[in-house]
């Protein structure tokens, strides 16, 4: 049996980051209305992978392993081609298999360093010596699992990566706070605090804070923050507070929406929802 038969690369799924949101919110200044920017969503529906330049990113890999003994490989990358990056080492060990047709998975890590584009082509598994390279199609699928059927019928290894963008960590919090419903008489001043931490490795260019008070599906504008104004240049993993009084209304609740951007444009990262219960 040929070496790429063991294990036999079935298919390969880049990853999305974690803090990415498949249907981000956008809001551009000079125009009515927001819109819907979906950018690695294109008008056919063909699903478009964007990477960030500077993160650590995810390929998950099938594989079909038919042995019943187990097998380590020590040194195992994703093969990847165009803009500059690193593809991370990693180890993957492999159980026997009681059944020819077990399919097992496992992640490695690439890291794009350009813009530009950047191609999976395959996964590199070695133990010792030996290096065998396992290459895949424009869809993900491995070029010795002809039979195998992908849940994908575009070109899904041809990643487009951008310049990074801020990564943010926000909390909502307030002392009259009770499982999300802030508790007061009518019309009483409730202090709320807004806590973020900037944990990317971009820097913020704009951070806005835009509250909300809804009643049924009506949302109007209470206030909106320039919180960079406030904080100033947030040093990375440092949390900053800022302090907004909001009044008990009844019958209605406040929903506290944080943007960020490195210009004009403004991505929605943070919704909080807070319910308002008037006590007697």
């Amino acid at each position: 049996m040929p070496c790429y038969k063991i294990p036999l690369l079935l298919r390969v799924e880049p990853q999305l980051l974690s803090f990415e949101v498949a249907d981000a919110e956008i809001q551009r200044p000079r125009r009515d209305s927001n819109f819907i920017y979906k950018p690695w969503k294109k008008a056919d529906a063909k699903r478009q992978f964007v990477w960030y330049k500077g993160e650590t990113h995810t390929v998950t890999v099938f594989v079909r392993y038919p042995l019943n003994v187990p097998m380590a490989f020590d040194k195992v990358c994703a093969i990847v081609s165009g803009g500059k990056a690193i593809a991370y080492l990693t180890t993957v060990n492999l159980a026997p298999s009681k059944e020819p047709s077990r399919v097992v998975s496992f992640e490695v890590k690439v890291k794009p360093l350009e813009a530009g584009k950047l191609f999976i082509r395959g996964v590199a598994m070695g133990w010792g010596n030996i290096v065998c390279e396992h290459y895949v199609n424009t869809k993900g699928v491995g070029i010795y699992a002809t039979e195998y059927d992908t849940k994908y019928t575009q070109d899904i290894c041809e990643i487009l990566v951008v310049e990074g963008v801020p990564r943010i960590s926000t909390r909502v919090e307030a002392i009259q706070l009770n499982n999300g419903t802030l508790v007061g008489l009518c019309d009483e001043l409730c202090p709320v605090t807004i806590s973020v931490k900037s944990i990317g490795a971009e820097k913020l260019a704009r951070l806005d804070l835009i509250i909300y008070i809804c009643e049924s599906e009506k949302r109007q504008l209470y206030q909106k923050v320039d919180l960079m104004e406030i904080f100033g240049a947030m040093v990375p993993d440092r949390w900053y507070l800022m302090r907004q009084v909001v009044p008990v209304l009844e019958r209605s609740s406040y929903a506290f929406d944080i943007y960020f951007g490195t210009g004009n444009d403004l991505l929605l990262v943070e919704k909080y929802q807070i319910l308002v219960n008037v006590s007697t």
